[in-house]
């Protein structure tokens, strides 16, 4: 019966993931999905305990949040330009599901796109960058006290 459950709240919530996210980047949610990479991790708390842990670190690292719904389980930070005067800008999405009823899996995305129409930005303008994503949650997990 649990497993149910579970199943039927993961569904649920990675329907509400790639909505948030979707409104995160400014893209239709029906195409987001082909926007790969990320990095995953799980951490042994429940879902709600972890969002809060992750919202509490990236304001406390001085991000800014534009995008910050639990109930769809994504946290993205503002674009940022990847340097000063740059045409390309760099945000973190981060997403959460709901691995067992105390662990959460969590993924930080960094995507990198023009700054210029980034309200319009389309799956294929955004371009993860693995090396960076894999550095945000390497800061997330020592958040957790993780390695």
């Amino acid at each position: 019966m649990k497993s149910r459950i579970f199943s039927l709240l993961a569904a649920i919530a990675s329907f509400f993931v790639v909505g948030g996210l979707s409104a995160a980047m400014g893209t239709p949610a029906a195409r987001l999905h082909a926007i790969p990479g990320g990095e995953k991790f799980t951490v042994q708390l429940q879902y709600q305990k972890a969002y809060n842990a992750v919202l509490a670190a990236l304001k406390a690292s001085g991000y800014e949040i534009t995008e910050s719904r639990q109930t769809s389980g994504v946290i993205a930070t503002a674009l940022q330009p990847t340097e000063k005067g740059s045409a390309k800008g760099r945000r973190l999405v981060v997403s959460f599901f709901p691995a067992s009823e105390s662990s959460t899996q969590v993924t930080a995305l960094v995507t990198e796109q023009a700054i210029d129409g980034a309200a319009n930005a389309q799956p294929e303008d955004l371009q993860p960058n693995l090396g960076l994503s894999k550095a945000a949650a390497n800061s997330l997990k020592a958040a957790f006290g993780l390695k």
